[in-house]
């Protein structure tokens, strides 16, 4: 397991922000975690309960979120160093780009029609579109781009 914290021009992380947004720290990810069953990825929606960051889930806490990951806990790269450095998380309100690979259902189910509205949810800590997913909306989607969407992140929701 990588004990190294990678800080390189050349690492693309997969969200990126593009207008305001704060950058949050200070919370320890939660004990539970481990690599192998719930690695994180930059983009993942996080959530704060009773002191702990989480993924956040329709399930956790009514759907209620935070922000998006900003740092990675994977078998690739360890950014909390055995989980001893906090996590980074990006707070809206803000816009951020999410890449494709961080998304469970990219594609076209990212599509955005003129005018349209559309919603994003946390589902086992992924960006979702509504349709029939329940939770607070995590942002609205703005752009879909081929490698990538943009979203409006919105203000941190139901944290205790």
């Amino acid at each position: 397991m990588p004990s190294q914290i990678l800080n390189n021009a050349d690492w693309i992380r997969t969200c990126e922000i593009l207008y305001r947004g704060r950058e949050f720290t200070g919370v320890p990810l939660a004990a539970a975690y481990n690599i192998i069953d719930n690695p994180i990825r930059p983009g993942f929606v996080a959530h704060i309960v009773n002191g702990e960051v989480r993924l956040a889930d329709q399930d956790l806490d009514g759907g209620g979120f935070f922000g998006l990951f900003l740092s990675e806990y994977s078998a690739e790269l360890d950014e909390s160093d055995g989980k001893t450095i906090d996590p980074v998380l990006v707070q809206g309100p803000g816009t951020c780009y999410v890449w494709n690979e961080v998304l469970d259902n990219a594609g076209p189910a990212f599509a955005l029609a003129a005018g349209e509205t559309v919603h994003l949810v946390a589902v086992d800590g992924r960006l979702r579109v509504r349709a029939a997913e329940a939770g607070p909306s995590v942002g609205t989607l703005t752009k879909v781009l081929s490698d990538r969407i943009e979203i409006q992140l919105n203000a941190p929701e139901g944290v205790r």
